[in-house]
């Protein structure tokens, strides 16, 4: 947004423009010992947990986390990409995603039934990414060819091409992470990142993890709190109903949801330490340091709060919310992707 005013730089403990020296020391980025370890200790921990408990633990991520990730995604969004497309395209992206926006509000609501309402999110979300594939420079013919897939799975199924929007939406921190760290970084830290991001849950989706578990005398357990509904309504948001029953479906949404607590820990972690660096702005008027946060921790628990009353209601809140997110990446990743944004110096 070339022609809008541009807020404060957002604050953090990178200088903008800060040697590489400094970004390689950063005790939360794993590209330092203590980075490295930080990540360890989290793939540690989030492995037991969802193979011991992938139910609660994904109930224990979205009602802890889901919002905090939300609200630091879009702030990171703001400061790496706001100045780097053009007025009149924010304009249209930001329009598409108002209108995936009112189409979930309209079936919270109870005007519009669960199937066309994912029918038009995913039609309008197909046709944004479209539009901004057109002005990509480069890459446009593996982009459409990617997007005419894509929309030939929606047509078939609009509710299969939602699930695979939300399976590769934990994939995104991997494309982020990699534009904004120095070149000279790249590599070790993307490398680094496929660990957690591929790697791992690949393990667990393929069976290996259980079937550790099984060997050690241990069972995985579907508990789920009791007002939050038996445990199978959480696996459609990762996978289509039908496989609710099959011997493979733990496995997979223990992995998805091994992959989405990375995630977010790479955005509530990682991703902010890395915003100082871009110097400038952003377009929204962001509190600003560890107000920052304080803001986020108070509308956390506001909702947290709603879930302890109301599960449904609040996990409606939140999938709003999400959706407004995951859908604004992908014509911003579809735009890195064919190189259409303008160059930053950071």
């Amino acid at each position: 947004m070339s022609d809008i005013k541009i807020n404060s730089p957002v604050s953090g403990t990178l200088d903008a423009g800060a040697p590489a020296e400094s970004f390689q020391n950063d005790p939360l980025l794993p590209v330092s010992v203590a980075g490295l370890l930080l990540w360890a200790a989290a793939m540690t921990m989030a492995l037991a947990a969802v193979l011991l408990a992938p139910v609660a633990s994904f109930v224990f991520l979205l009602a802890g986390f889901g919002l905090a990730h939300v609200l630091a995604e879009m702030r990171f969004i703001d400061a790496r990409f706001s100045t780097r497309a053009t007025r009149p395209l924010w304009h249209v992206i930001l329009g598409g995603i108002a209108g995936i926006a009112l189409t979930r509000l309209l079936f919270i609501l109870g005007w519009i039934a669960y199937a066309p309402a994912v029918g038009i999110e995913v039609g309008i979300g197909i046709v944004l990414a479209a539009g901004v594939a057109a002005l990509a420079p480069r890459h446009r013919l593996p982009l459409f060819i990617g997007l005419i897939a894509f929309a030939a799975l929606a047509i078939g199924s609009p509710i299969h091409a939602l699930l695979v929007v939300a399976l590769l939406h934990n994939l995104t921190p991997l494309a982020f992470i990699a534009e904004a760290v120095p070149p000279g970084e790249r590599r070790r830290i993307v490398l680094f990142l496929l660990v957690p991001f591929v790697l791992l849950p690949l393990f667990i989706a393929s069976g290996a993890g259980h079937g550790l578990l099984e060997g050690s005398g241990l069972q995985p357990s579907l508990w789920a709190p009791q007002e939050a509904g038996p445990p199978e309504r959480y696996f459609s948001a990762f996978l289509p109903a039908w496989s609710f029953g099959e011997a493979w479906a733990i496995d997979v949404f223990a992995a998805a949801v091994f992959a989405q607590a990375m995630h977010y820990l790479a955005v509530i972690v990682v991703m902010p330490r890395l915003q100082p660096r871009f110097g400038g702005g952003t377009a929204l008027p962001w509190p600003q340091g560890r107000l920052f946060w304080l803001a986020i921790a108070g509308v956390s628990l506001a909702l947290l709060a709603v879930y302890s009353v109301d599960y449904a209601l609040a996990r409606q809140l939140y999938a709003l919310a999400a959706a407004m997110h995951s859908w604004l990446e992908v014509p911003l990743l579809v735009l890195l992707a064919g190189s259409a944004l303008k160059p930053t110096s950071a």
